[in-house]
């Protein structure tokens, strides 16, 4: 007999009967909203009212009985067992407390705060914003995570105006971070980088770019196709603009071919003015509605 036969002779299936709760479900709810001016009757009144405590009885008894399942589980384990146990939830609050920080640090408009917020704006370290988030230890491009072997740790740089001149054609990089981030990464013999170390560039659109990492009077940086870089950014309708855009970098050798590759995206602040080293930019803007 087909489901459909079976349903015909009246017997409903599990699907269909989930269905019906949630038609009846649903069409209280736009009763509701209906009627919210009008007074109820008291048939109305007790058929909700029974609505509601089915309701939050399934709920509460649900979490009642998740809770008898995790007091029966600490009695069954040792103390060891559940001292661990302790650490990993504290470990897992921790971490969605740190994921709620980077989140409201990386998009401001979440805040919900019609306050008044101060962000402090600095030269960032290695792995660190300018604003003082975590960033990501892997590029946010899906098509090329799995193609990434050793990666170097990211490195976020405000674009400056010679980095924006077309006849520079280059991204300079800063000293402290070719020397803690980048080197580590490079193999042996390419440590010299006064001839020029060929890498492919990815963008947060996948477009791959050819560039050589280079160093001359002491100052590192990404050139060659870096001013196509820049052209195919405008294709966004959100061109480059100096002190206000950053970029994060990352360099990382291809799991395949063992060649040296990077990842660059970026993102826009409220930075109007170039931040020095050892100097603090304080910006105070007001939080936008959610």
């Amino acid at each position: 007999m087909t489901a459909n036969e079976q349903s015909t002779n009246g017997h409903q299936l599990p699907y269909e009967r989930d269905f019906e709760a949630q038609k009846k479900d649903v069409m209280a709810v736009l009763n509701l909203l209906q009627m919210k001016r009008e007074p109820l009757d008291h048939g109305t009144t007790e058929e909700l009212n029974e609505m509601m405590n089915k309701t939050l009885g399934r709920r509460r008894r649900n979490i009642e009985a998740t809770n008898r399942i995790k007091s029966k589980s600490k009695q069954c384990l040792g103390s060891k067992d559940h001292q661990h146990l302790e650490d990993m939830d504290k470990e897992n609050a921790r971490k969605r407390r740190k994921i709620e920080f980077i989140n409201e640090k990386f998009e401001p408009e979440r805040c919900s705060s019609n306050m008044k917020k101060t962000i402090v704006y600095q030269c960032p370290n290695i792995g660190m914003g300018s604003d003082g988030c975590v960033l990501p230890d892997l590029p946010p491009i899906p098509e090329i995570l799995n193609i990434i072997g050793k990666c170097s740790r990211p490195f976020e740089k405000q674009l400056t105006f010679s980095d924006l001149e077309r006849s520079q054609n280059r991204l300079n990089f800063n000293k402290e971070y070719v020397q803690g981030a980048l080197m580590p990464v490079l193999k042996a013999g390419e440590e010299d980088l006064n001839v020029g170390i060929p890498v492919t560039v990815f963008d947060c659109r996948d477009k791959r770019y050819s560039m050589r990492l280079k160093c001359w009077d002491r100052a590192h940086a990404l050139n060659g196709g870096w001013n196509q870089f820049v052209d195919d950014r405008k294709e966004l309708k959100t061109p480059f603009e100096k002190n206000v855009d950053w970029v994060t970098v990352w360099i990382f050798r291809h799991k395949i071919s063992d060649e040296l590759c990077g990842a660059i995206t970026s993102r826009r602040l409220d930075t109007k003015d170039p931040i020095k080293r050892n100097r603090k930019t304080v910006v105070h803007h007001q939080a936008l509605k959610s």
